[in-house]
C-alpha cells in the first residue's frame, strides 16, 4: 500500500491492504493480493517491497511504513487513528470516518471503482444496481451509506436513502427506497419489486421491496411491519399475521403456511398453526400455540395442543386431543371430550374460565368435580 502526501492520495482509506483514493491520479485503484492497479497517471512498473513502493522522486519521498501502511506528511494525514490496520483520518477528505469490523465508511464523496476483498463490495455508483453481497453486507456508493452503523455485519445507515433502518439478526431493512437486485447470502432474500411475488423464504423470513416493509420490527426472526401493507401485525411464537392486505404467493418454511388467497382454501397445517389470507385472521391472539380468532369460519380446525377457541362460526367436526375445546357461539356440533371439560355455550357462557372436570350447558351447569368459574 502506498500513501502520498501532496494531493495525489488525499483522503484514501485503506482496508486490508487496499487503497481507496477519492482524488488525484489514483482515483479508485483497487489492491488485491499485493497488486496495485491504477486508473491512470504515472506509477507504472513500480516494484513493491513489503507491500509498499515509494518512487524516488516527486511527492512520495521519504514515506514511512507502519503496520503495512504508509504515512505521509504535509498535514493531509496528520493525526490519523489506526483501528485493525485501517486508517481513520481526522482531517482531509475523510474527516471523521468510523471503521468497524474492517468495514470502511466515509462521510461524503464517492467510492468509485472500489473493490473490497473482505466483507464488503461497493459498486461504482447509481442506485446500488448489481451489488454483490459478501459476508452479510452490501455497500453502495455516492454517499448513500454515510454514517452507517454496523450490527452483526449488517449495514444500518443513519443517513441518505436508508436513514434510520434497524438491523436485527442479520436482516437489513430500510425505511424507504428500493432494494433492487440485492441477493443476500444469509437469512433473507429480497425480490426486485412488485407485490412480493415469488418471494423466497430463508430461515423464517421473507423480504419484499419498494418500501413495502418500511419500518418493520423483527420478533423471533419474523417480520412485523408498522407501515405499508402490513401495518401493525403482531408476531407471537414465529407466526406472522397482518391486519390487512393480501399475503400473496408466500410460502413459509417453519411453523406456518399461508395460501395465496380466497377463503382458506388448501391451507396446510405445520407445527400447530394454520394461516389464511385476505384479512381473514386480522387481529388473532395466540395463546400456547392455539388460535383464537375474532372472526371467520374456522371450518375443520384441528387442535393439537391444549385448547382451540373461536368467537364465532359452527365448529363443525373438530376433534380435540388434549384437555377441552370451548366455543363461544354457534352449534358446537360433534364435540368430543378426550379429557377434562367441554363447554356448550350457545353464546351464553362466553368468557368463562374452566376448572377441572366441569361440563356446562346452555341451560344449567352440571358439576362433576370442582366448579365452573365465571
Amino acid at each position: 500500500m502506498t500513501r502520498g502526501t501532496g494531493g495525489l492520495y488525499e483522503g484514501p482509506t485503506p482496508v486490508n491492504n487496499v487503497i481507496s483514493s477519492t482524488g488525484g491520479l489514483y482515483e479508485g485503484p483497487t489492491i488485491v493480493n499485493n497488486v496495485r492497479r491504477g486508473t491512470g497517471g504515472r506509477y507504472e512498473d513500480l516494484t513493491p517491497v513489503n507491500n509498499v513502493t515509494s518512487s524516488t522522486g516527486g511527492w512520495q519521498e521519504g514515506l514511512t511504513l507502519v503496520n503495512n501502511m504508509t504515512r505521509g506528511t504535509c498535514e493531509l494525514y496528520e493525526g490519523p487513528t489506526l483501528v485493525n490496520n485501517v486508517i481513520s483520518s481526522t482531517g482531509g477528505l475523510y474527516e471523521g470516518p468510523t471503521i468497524v469490523n474492517n468495514v470502511r465508511r466515509g462521510t461524503g464523496g464517492r467510492y468509485e471503482d472500489l473493490t473490497l476483498v473482505n466483507n464488503v463490495t461497493s459498486s461504482t455508483g447509481g442506485w446500488q444496481e448489481g451489488l454483490t453481497l459478501v459476508n452479510n453486507m452490501t455497500r453502495g456508493t455516492c454517499g448513500l451509506y454515510e454514517g452507517p452503523t454496523l450490527v452483526n455485519n449488517v449495514i444500518s445507515s443513519t443517513g441518505g436513502l436508508y436513514e434510520g433502518p434497524t438491523i436485527v439478526n442479520n436482516v437489513r431493512r430500510g425505511t424507504g427506497g428500493r432494494y433492487e437486485d440485492l441477493t443476500p447470502v444469509n437469512n433473507v432474500t429480497s425480490s426486485t419489486g412488485g407485490w412480493q411475488e415469488g418471494l423466497t423464504l430463508v430461515n423464517n423470513m421473507t423480504r419484499g421491496t419498494c418500501g413495502l416493509y418500511e419500518g418493520p420490527t423483527l420478533v423471533n426472526n419474523v417480520i412485523s411491519s408498522t407501515g405499508g401493507l402490513y401495518e401493525g401485525p403482531t408476531i407471537v411464537n414465529n407466526v406472522r399475521r397482518g391486519t390487512g392486505g393480501r399475503y400473496e404467493d408466500l410460502t413459509l418454511v417453519n411453523n406456518v403456511t399461508s395460501s395465496t388467497g380466497g377463503w382458506q382454501e388448501g391451507l396446510t397445517l405445520v407445527n400447530n398453526m394454520t394461516r389464511g389470507t385476505c384479512g381473514l385472521y386480522e387481529g388473532p391472539t395466540l395463546v400456547n400455540n392455539v388460535i383464537s380468532s375474532t372472526g371467520g369460519l374456522y371450518e375443520g380446525l384441528t387442535v393439537l395442543n391444549n385448547v382451540t377457541r373461536g368467537t364465532a362460526g359452527p365448529w363443525e367436526g373438530p376433534t380435540p386431543v388434549n384437555y377441552a375445546r370451548r366455543g363461544s357461539g354457534g352449534l358446537d356440533e360433534g364435540l368430543m371430550i378426550v379429557s377434562s371439560v367441554t363447554i356448550i355455550s350457545g353464546g351464553i357462557h362466553e368468557g368463562y374460565t374452566l376448572v377441572r372436570n366441569v361440563t356446562s350447558s346452555v341451560v344449567a351447569c352440571t358439576m362433576v368435580s370442582h366448579w365452573l368459574i365465571v
